[in-house]
């Protein structure tokens, strides 16, 4: 071997070692970068003419593989979706309360029925009504505010939608740039890690939100394809697409009110199983309606039970005007006496009674004619009309009070008396005309509000001679609403309870041990999927990170070969020194 080719040998050995221990620093400098892959420098024998002619770097690649990187993405899908229903399910849990504390709404209507026992011992105490209305109001109000939360929820959820697809757009275009990049450096025999670690990573941000498949070609180039088999990104991007809606409410539900998620101009809102997109769509159009479906019937409850008893008294003294809390457009099955319609002094005696005669017609407009024909009979200034179903009773200067008679609703609801099937006495009022939402709605009536001795305690009695009156002391409605809190109602099944017979403040211990067994089961899925994403990534970084004990211990070795190289380049040197020298 020639010293020209000896010294040329030691320099290639210089410039290799050189370029390794670049990229060994490289390595070094980026232990602690997130997504960074280690570096690898391949040296390769360098050959001339079939003689060895030092030593040459070939490319420098990652060392990832493959099917672990998405495998790791796939279990990333699983957790993010599993993260968002655990965030949603623990603000559920805040707003709704938990079993027992006083801020759920089973308590608080045991409270209510507590409040209302407590009256039935002193009808007459101004305190104790203005304490059972007064509970009535909160429990209506914890009703109004989880319809309210709920709605809310819904209206994140779907702003979570929106904005995770913006954010996969924004990543679709990235991968892109860095395909064209990749390919560009590729063509010229450039290294390209740097830029494949910069890629994986808006995979990685791409697979948190949505499941995604990948095909990399023979050029570096990546495609993506969505879970179905939709392509994302070959060549172009294909952007996905989410109207955000301005508002919720419980009837506005998707498909139809709400946008659904387009590619290419086809909706595939039913392709999303996985990931936080699918998590938020489940919330938004299965969970969240669920719960809003399972209060609404208990509201219903609520509601229709007491004002079914509620409407069979009347206060002390009674109310001068009676207007139906809401329209009576059904056509009542049938009717049966009697109904006595009385005329009430604010003491309780009864200054005019009548009987209510059979009405022409079933419906509200036959029944407010019978009321007034009975009505004129008994005082003129008192009357009874109806507009758009709803029908008022006027006593004139007199309380008005509208008793017995019973009444067969159809439609396989229960039978029940005259003033409730017109809805003249309620206690509860309210009405969500679309009928998803009764809880956003409900309200305890207004006149009761502002003057609690509207609350009905008695009811129309006869005394021995006869006459009819309210007996000031009398507790016998307040005795039958207070056992209602304690009768069994039959509740269908809905947004996932199943039928049930129990109490009203059972049934909303039973919406709220539903959401607290699906919280805990989600909250082990996210624990369970957790540790398996742990053990992924711990064995991609045994694989594909940086090692500082592996790289510092790489640094020495060809530290040492770059000073044997050195150490030759400097004997040739000297030899050709020696050479010059003797030529003298």
């Amino acid at each position: 071997m020639s010293l020209t080719t000896t010294l040329y040998t030691a320099l290639s050995g210089l410039q290799a070692n050189q370029s390794a221990l670049r990229v060994v620093s490289n390595n070094v400098a980026n232990v602690n970068t997130i997504g960074y892959t280690r570096k690898i420098a391949d040296p390769q024998s360098r050959v001339i003419a079939g003689q060895g002619a030092g030593v040459q770097l070939g490319a420098i690649h990652r060392n990832v593989d493959a099917a672990l990187a998405a495998e790791v993405r796939s279990t990333t899908t699983s957790l993010k979706g599993l993260e968002l229903k655990q965030q949603f399910f623990e603000r559920m849990q805040d707003m709704f309360g938990s079993l027992g504390s006083n801020s759920s709404v089973g308590t608080m209507i045991t409270d209510f029925s507590n409040r209302l026992s407590g009256l039935t011992a002193n009808p007459e105490s101004v305190s104790l009504r203005l304490d059972a209305v007064a509970s009535g109001v909160r429990l209506t109000e914890r009703f109004n505010a989880m319809s309210r939360d709920t709605q809310q929820l819904r209206y994140e959820a779907d702003r979570q939608i929106a904005d995770a697809i913006e954010a996969v757009n924004t990543d679709l275009t990235n991968i892109q740039d860095l395909n064209d990049q990749i390919t560009q450096a590729k063509l010229r025999n450039l290294p390209t890690g740097d830029l494949e670690d910069q890629r994986d990573l808006a995979l990685s941000r791409i697979s948190e939100k949505m499941q995604i498949s990948t095909f990399t070609r023979e050029n570096g180039e990546i495609t993506v394809f969505t879970s179905g088999g939709r392509t994302l990104l070959d060549g172009q991007p294909q952007f996905l697409s989410h109207a955000a809606a301005s508002g919720l409410q419980a009837a506005v539900t998707y498909p139809g009110g709400i946008d659904g998620i387009h590619l290419g101009g086809n909706d595939i809102t039913a392709d999303f199983r996985s990931g936080s997109i699918a998590a938020a769509i489940e919330l938004r159009d299965r969970t969240l309606p669920a719960l809003t479906a399972q209060t609404n019937q208990l509201a219903a409850a609520l509601r229709d039970e007491i004002n079914r008893i509620h409407n069979q008294g009347t206060g002390l003294p009674a109310a001068t005007t009676l207007t139906g809390s809401r329209p009576q457009t059904g056509t009542a099955a049938s009717y049966a006496g009697p109904v006595t319609v009385a005329l009430t002094n604010p003491d309780g005696t009864v200054a005019f009674s009548g009987t209510l005669p059979a009405p022409a017609t079933l419906d509200a407009a036959g029944f407010a004619a019978a009321l007034n024909t009975a009505l004129a009979a008994l005082d003129p200034g008192a009357s009874a009309s109806v507009s758009g179903g709803t029908v008022t009773v006027n006593g004139g200067s007199y309380g008005a009070v509208v008793s017995g008679g019973t009444i067969d609703p159809g439609g396989g609801q229960p039978s029940t008396n005259l003033s409730d099937f017109l809805h003249l006495n309620d206690f509860f009022v309210g009405n969500d005309a679309t009928g998803a939402d009764l809880a956003g709605v409900l309200a305890v009536r207004s006149d009761i509000r502002a003057d609690p001795s509207l609350l009905s305690r008695g009811e129309l009695r006869q005394d021995s001679g006869g006459g009819d009156y309210v007996g000031a002391g009398d507790h016998s409605v307040l005795d039958r609403i207070v056992a209602k809190f304690n009768a069994q109602i039959d509740f269908t099944a809905v947004g996932g309870l199943p039928s049930a017979g129990t109490t009203l403040a059972g049934y909303a211990a039973n919406i709220l041990a539903a959401n607290a067994t699906a919280a805990a089961a989600i909250d082990h899925d996210v624990d369970f999927t957790t540790t398996m994403q742990q053990e992924l990534d711990s064995r991609m970084s045994a694989q594909s990170g940086v090692n500082m004990d592996e790289e510092l211990a790489n640094m020495v070795v060809l530290q040492n070969a770059y000073a044997a190289s050195a150490r030759v380049v400097t004997v040739a040197t000297e030899m050709f020194d020696i050479l010059v020298s003797l030529g003298r």
